[in-house]
């Protein structure tokens, strides 16, 4: 099942499975995944799957969507793919076997980039889990 790790600014980690249909993504406390960063937007993207395909919609968010660093409106999301959505990063899981993925997954080098840029101590937002 595809699904998505989120790592938020304070390096936080979140393992979400993503279902058919639409997943959204924004800072709005109505959408399927709420990210908590001024810098993502209320209605920020969509996700859309239909079986193993998942596509990433960016709904003219402030900050921009970016995977694997360039800026896209609409991406078919390949195993490994690492989106970023202003202060947060996202990596999509797809079953595939490691020799498939579109870049290495290196899950404690995202986080210790993150810990580093917001060093501040703050405290977890309910539903996250402390990467160890």
């Amino acid at each position: 099942m595809p699904k998505l790790i989120v790592i938020n600014q304070r390096g936080l980690t979140k393992l979400i499975p993503l279902h058919t249909g639409q997943t959204t993504v924004g800072r709005g406390s109505l959408n399927s995944i709420v990210i908590d960063a001024e810098s993502v937007s209320r209605h920020h993207a969509v996700l859309s799957r239909d079986g193993g395909t998942v596509k990433l919609h960016d709904l003219g968010s402030r900050n921009g969507t970016y995977v694997n660093d360039v800026r896209v409106r609409v991406r078919r999301l390949r195993h490994g793919d690492t989106i970023t959505m202003g202060d947060c990063v996202l990596r999509f899981l797809n079953d595939k076997p490691m020799h498939e993925m579109s870049a290495p997954l290196d899950l404690d080098s995202l986080t210790a980039e993150f810990q580093s840029a917001y060093s501040a101590a703050q405290p977890a937002p309910p539903g996250w889990d402390a990467h160890a």
